[in-house]
Formats: structure tokens, sequence, C-alpha cells
């Protein structure tokens, strides 16, 4: 699972959810990995709900408010 942060990482397959031929070029979760971690904070990915999808986790620290 770690390896979709890395740059440019493209899964083989297309999700149902897609328009029909569109792909990423595999930028956008490895930018989301910098942000966050210049916020000193960490993503991560868990499976979704009942196995189906994919839940992205974002932790920073800080206080509670």
């Amino acid at each position: 699972r770690e390896r979709v942060f890395e740059k440019f990482f493209r899964l083989e397959h297309l999700s149902p959810h897609s328009p029909e031929g569109v792909q990423g070029v595999g930028i956008g979760l490895y930018l989301c990995r910098q942000i966050v971690a210049l916020h000193g904070g960490t993503i991560w990915c868990e499976p979704g709900v009942e196995e189906v999808g994919t839940r992205f986790v974002m932790e920073f620290p800080g206080p509670i408010a």
C-alpha cells in the first residue's frame, strides 16, 4: 500500500467509477504525502468499508481544540 505514495505510481486497472480512458499521472498522492509531511503529519491508506475502495487517513500534530 505504501507504493501508492511513490512519485508516478499508477495502478494497472481503472476504477469502475472513472470515466472511460481517464487515468492520472501518478503524482497526486505523492504530492499529498509531501504536503502533509511539511506540516509534520502522516498519511496512510486503509481498506474501505467492507473491503470496497480505499480510505486515506491524515494525522497532524497539535493540541486538541
